[in-house]
């Protein structure tokens, strides 16, 4: 499980020091700032958490196979249900926010239990719908957090 946090943390700031060293600029250092904190509070709950599911997903059974999936799934499709209302509008924020829904959906599909594959999309987008409003929360209890590099 500390693997998965690990992993999740360490990408974090990889992204963060390469969007700053191809983009100097204060935008960087205020999405850094702005949005640090928060990713970096999902990195360190999330890591661990899919680590366990998807060792849940490689052991299991029927639902025991499919409720990991879909977790994963819902992630996705809430994050990009997500990025049009974070990011500038544009083609690339469309794209974006596309391929994470279609990604989040297609592995509901393609990793799920072929015989519980409609539930499974069912439970992908009830977790989508409960990690999108969590986004929410999280972020109000963050409000008044802010990283100071």
């Amino acid at each position: 499980m500390l693997r998965g946090a690990g992993a999740l943390v360490v990408a974090l700031v990889a992204y963060y020091a390469t969007k700053r060293l191809l983009d100097p600029g204060p935008i960087a250092l205020d999405l850094l700032r702005r949005d640090g904190p928060y990713w970096l509070i999902l990195a360190a709950v999330a890591g661990p958490l899919f680590g366990l599911l998807g060792a849940r997903w490689r052991s299991g059974k029927g639902w025991r196979r499919s409720v990991p999936v879909a977790l994963l799934g819902g992630a996705l499709v809430a994050e990009g249900l997500r990025v049009p209302t974070l990011f500038f509008p544009g083609v690339a924020t469309t794209v974006t926010a596309t391929l994470e829904i279609l990604a989040g959906l297609t592995a509901a599909w393609a990793l799920g239990p072929r015989d519980l594959r409609a539930r499974t999309l069912v439970v992908t987008l009830g977790a989508a719908a409960a990690a999108y409003l969590a986004m929410d929360r999280v972020r109000e209890a963050l409000g008044s957090f802010r990283f100071t590099p």
